[in-house]
């Protein structure tokens, strides 16, 4: 696994939530023993600071995905944070696995996946 793309329904809160700190717990894991894998953060939820800690505590950068799935003529970029529409998010990353945090996610991205990225493993957890 070279990258990692973690898809999920909002910013882990690791201090606020058992969900949340474990999610962290297993990115921090990943981080430390894969260090060459590229992790990509991807979230439709609304920015704030759990955002900003994993990519200044982990260094995972992080996407913002638009809430429409498709049009991203107005995408904001900058060093910290990416948005877009996951189609473009998924042909320019290529990810080698995609982990769902959420079934739902699942439902509404999966099919994106397989079209995008035919050969990548996809998760849910």
């Amino acid at each position: 696994m070279n990258r990692l793309l973690v898809v999920a329904g909002v910013w882990p809160e690791r201090t606020s939530s058992a969900a949340g700190y474990r999610l962290w717990q297993i990115l921090a894991e990943i981080r430390n023993q894969r260090p060459n894998c590229e992790i990509r953060f991807a979230s439709a939820c609304s920015e704030n600071y759990h955002k900003d800690a994993l990519t200044d505590e982990l260094h995972i950068p992080t996407i913002r995905v638009s809430d429409n799935l498709f049009h991203d003529e107005s995408l904001h970029v900058d060093h910290r944070d990416l948005s877009r529409s996951m189609p473009t998010l998924l042909a320019d990353f290529q990810p080698d696995v995609v982990w769902f945090d959420r079934f739902y996610l699942e439902e509404i991205y999966g099919w994106m996946v397989d079209e995008y990225c035919p050969k990548t493993m996809k998760f849910m957890d």
